[in-house]
């Protein structure tokens, strides 16, 4: 009966790992896409300004993920 509940989980947590995966690849791929649209076709002129303003944000992602 342990092993069942055990396999249960093992497969919800991979489901749950596959499906943030996913999602971060969703994510990813329109940040991408709109930052193209952004540099091409509205001509905004900063991409270090794009870089630093991610870059903070990963920063801050990765601290709130420490505390």
């Amino acid at each position: 009966m342990g092993s069942d509940s055990k396999d249960r989980n093992s497969a919800a947590r991979t489901l749950r790992v596959l499906m943030l995966i996913a999602v971060w690849m969703a994510i990813s791929i329109s940040l991408i896409m709109y930052n193209k649209w952004l540099l091409s076709y509205k001509n905004y002129r900063f991409p270090l300004a794009m870089t630093l303003s991610h870059q903070f944000c990963t920063g801050g992602s990765h601290l709130c993920r420490i505390t």
